[in-house]
């Protein structure tokens, strides 16, 4: 009797383990039908261990994928001729590899997405959904960690719903839109690890989203916008103070014509281009100790977390060196907080 009943609890333990981790090698959907029958043929599945793949004639929703929690691989939602939502993802809360919502004319908003928090692969992009509207459903999405792109949309009006994204971690491009009239939304961006990209928004006059310190660590473009004329907000500013690789700034209205118009109306604005220039903190990579410049700053806050943006380690009232040694190798994010400004540096612990 107790060997049946130990044999009965171990079955039960692996039934469980393969509810919850299925498919390691992903999915392909074409059809409704297999949305529908996705529960019963994976009956407690939540997280997938490969690809899911969502492109196919007549596919109407996703809901039957609502036990989904993590997708291990990429999520690639593409050329969906009658996709109208995606409350089907409610419950997902992150994708480890790429992610791309593309192609799909009747979808109008992500709805469906206010779970996902982080998207870790190589690109996230959101492009060519002629009729999408909105990307609020975006709400808790904190870091992308390859490329960002929202490109190609005729009725996007602003990017409302990115509040919360802090870094990405290669370029960030907003692009080919017709409707796009603010980037309201990019209010709580700190960090882009490679270019920042604004290019051919027919309509785009406000980037004041962008009114605080973002630290951009490659180029900065800002092309094709012609009702955009003032570009004097303070992540342009501070970058043109200290530019981290080549400047691309025209085709946009007077006032944001080049560089030296921008840099002009910078200084108008602060007074000195170069008061705005980042923090900066050294070795980098470090051993354990950081030191920040300029020396004898003292700050209200420092605050270190990890790859996804869980926070390890916290000084209050800091002056301008950090022992990190009690924290494992890897790479990092130092936010560093004063009482009028902050900024994100990233940094490897070796």
């Amino acid at each position: 009797m107790k060997t049946f009943i130990s044999i009965f609890f171990i079955a039960l333990f692996y039934v469980n383990l393969s509810g919850q981790n299925c498919l390691p090698a992903g999915i392909t959907i074409t059809a409704q039908s297999q949305i529908d029958q996705f529960p019963s043929n994976n009956p407690g599945c939540k997280t997938v261990g490969g690809t899911v793949f969502i492109s196919g004639a007549g596919i109407k929703n996703i809901d039957s994928l609502i036990q989904l929690e993590r997708i291990s691989g990429d999520l690639l939602i593409l050329n969906n001729d009658s996709l109208e939502h995606l409350l089907g993802l409610a419950n997902l809360q992150s994708v480890g590899q790429a992610m791309r919502i593309q192609n799909n004319p009747v979808l109008e908003n992500l709805d469906g997405l206010e779970e996902l928090t982080t998207v870790e692969g190589e690109f996230f992009y959101v492009g060519n959904n002629s009729l999408l509207r909105d990307i609020q459903g975006l709400e808790r999405l904190d870091s992308v960690a390859g490329i960002f792109q929202v490109f190609g949309h005729d009725s996007l009006t602003s990017l409302h719903g990115l509040e919360q994204l802090r870094w990405v971690g290669n370029t960030l491009a907003v692009f080919n839109h017709v409707s796009l009239g603010a980037l309201d939304g990019l209010d709580g961006l700190e960090y882009v690890g490679y270019d920042l990209r604004i290019e051919n928004n027919a309509v785009l006059q406000d980037i004041s989203a962008l009114n605080h310190p973002v630290q951009i660590d490659a180029a900065l473009v800002i092309t094709g916008n012609p009702l955009l004329g003032d570009c004097a907000v303070q992540a342009v500013c501070q970058y043109l103070a200290a530019p981290a690789s080549f400047v691309a700034i025209s085709g946009n209205n007077n006032g944001c014509q080049s560089v030296e118009d921008v840099e002009a109306a910078c200084v108008s604005a602060t007074g000195d281009l170069a008061d705005l220039v980042d923090i900066r903190i050294f070795p980098n990579p470090t051993n354990g100790h950081l030191a920040f410049l300029p020396e004898g700053v003292q700050f209200e806050t420092i605050r270190v977390r990890d790859i996804a943006g869980k926070t390890v380690l916290t000084a209050i009232k800091a002056a301008n060196v950090l022992d990190l040694s009690a924290l494992g190798a890897g790479f990092y994010w130092v936010d560093i907080i004063a009482d009028q400004w902050r900024r994100t540096l990233p940094v490897v612990k070796k």
